[in-house]
């Protein structure tokens, strides 16, 4: 007849429990923590920022979508994990029911030359984002706007940089519009605009209006991917185009 043995049914107990805990810690050490991982998918963002300078009125206005990197979810813009700064001025989130969370800034700042939107998160890490670009001063034609001969542009400030692009538009008293792009860089601060891009205006009185754009990619390690795009609004003058 075969009896249990007490002493040994505990000792086969211990050896079971402490082979039980080891798993039971591995698996839960090894397990994903749905938080930290929250976090970290939250912290891979790219960002889209968009600036539009008033020169006439002196006024900005500029946004910042951020966009989580995780692929498993529909591209949506989130709230970070801080506070977003453009040129030390303090961006407000917008979260309005129905539309993605953005970051805003409107009002009058100076316009420099160093463009700087910046990300502090709560952790102390920081993002920072800047573009360049100067500002136009005084705009118009070198002598006489022709259909004809066409004219040359010129503009007080810097030439074109390799990231820039002046965009001309042209409007005569009928409403018709010519838009012109050119891209930098350029020598000098003066450009040509030939016969055939002015093929949409008539003869007459018109205005004429340019816009300064600037672009720049970010791609760092450890930072989130951003495109930065300013745009400079000059006010706009009357012109006179002849045959």
């Amino acid at each position: 007849m075969s009896y249990f043995n007490l002493e040994n049914l505990s000792a086969k107990n211990g050896v079971i429990f402490m082979i039980f805990n080891f798993l039971f810690c591995t698996l839960s050490c090894n397990a994903p923590n749905s938080t930290l991982q929250e976090q970290s998918v939250k912290n891979e963002q790219y960002v889209n920022i968009y600036g539009r300078y008033l020169a006439n009125t002196n006024s900005w206005k500029v946004e910042a979508s951020f966009f989580s990197a995780d692929t498993t979810k529909p591209q949506k813009t989130i709230a970070v994990d801080g506070s977003v700064y453009f040129q030390d001025n303090k961006m407000m989130l917008k979260q309005i029911k129905g539309f993605d969370p953005k970051y805003t800034f409107q009002g009058s700042t100076p316009f420099e030359e160093n463009h700087v939107v910046k990300l502090i998160r709560n952790n102390k890490k920081e993002s920072t984002f800047s573009l360049a670009m100067s500002p136009i001063g005084k705009y118009g034609p070198v002598g006489n706007i022709s259909k004809s001969k066409g004219f040359n542009l010129t503009w007080e400030g810097k030439p074109l940089t390799k990231n820039e692009t002046l965009v001309i538009l042209l409007t005569d008293s009928k409403g018709n519009t010519q838009t012109m792009n050119r891209l930098g860089p350029s020598k000098t601060n003066t450009i040509e605009v030939i016969p055939p891009q002015l093929k949409k205006v008539e003869p007459g009185k018109g205005t004429m209006s340019v816009v300064k754009k600037s672009r720049n990619t970010f791609n760092q390690t450890g930072q989130p991917k951003a495109s930065f795009v300013l745009e400079y609004y000059q006010d706009s003058i009357d012109i006179l185009v002849e045959k």
